[in-house]
């Protein structure tokens, strides 16, 4: 009875202990840095469904844009592609899309500013200023 108890404990320790290792593996910390991106605009679904948009495109990646689809960065450097987000200027203002600030240069190369984020299989940009390049 005694060994039987030892062995319980043991083998709940043991799978105890490899699943916080399991856990602490998975766990996603993401990177932040201050930075500057130059990239083309581009309308997230649109290039995801066909590609770079040509001139003829543009104004379909601005109607989708203006119906809530994501809006963000072609990196020009490494061809990542940075969902973006927009933080109001205003103290306490919460985060919106970044629709309204990069729309009117869908498809056109911009230089944006602000914290970038890195996770594990996905770029996010929080846009502090943004213009033509």
């Amino acid at each position: 009875m005694k060994k039987e108890i030892i062995a319980v404990v043991v083998a709940a320790v043991v799978f105890g202990g490899m699943a916080y290792v399991s856990a602490a593996k998975t766990e996603i910390k993401p990177k932040q840095e201050k930075g500057i991106l130059i990239g083309e605009v581009i309308d997230i679904a649109g290039y995801g469904m066909f590609g770079r948009l040509g001139k003829e495109n543009i104004e379909a990646g601005k109607y989708r844009a203006s119906h809530g689809f994501p809006v963000g960065i072609l990196e020009e450097e490494t061809g990542d592609i940075w969902i973006a987000l927009y933080r109001l200027p205003v103290p306490a203002a919460g985060m919106q899309t970044a629709n309204g600030v990069l729309t009117p240069h869908m498809g056109t190369t911009v230089v944006a500013q602000g914290v970038k984020y890195r996770t594990k299989g996905l770029n996010l940009i929080r846009l502090s200023l943004v213009g033509e390049y």
